[in-house]
């Protein structure tokens, strides 16, 4: 199995024979991802590019710092967790 890592060429790379991805993205926007990679999977082309283009500066944005500061943040602003601040030791 191959699968992607990369949130912003993952359409691209599933579309192109991948099998999937291990999206950033998909913690704030599960279902929008799974909509992205399953259309990508029935080589469905030009549903992936409707789905996808709205996500494109989200994920972008995920990326503006180390994972998973702004992963958090996001998650926070949507209301998924209380909290903003990352659980020990990985605010240390």
């Amino acid at each position: 199995l191959k699968y992607s890592g990369d949130d912003a060429t993952t359409d691209e790379f599933v579309l192109q024979g991948g099998d999937g991805c291990i999206s950033v993205t998909a913690n704030v926007a599960p279902g929008k991802v799974r909509d992205v990679v399953h259309a990508a999977l029935r080589g469905d082309a030009d549903l992936v590019k409707l789905l996808n283009d709205p996500l494109r500066l989200l994920h972008q944005n995920l990326f503006v710092e180390s994972n998973p500061i702004p992963t958090k943040w996001a998650a926070k602003r949507i209301g998924l967790v209380n909290t903003a601040y990352c659980r020990p030791p990985l605010d240390e």
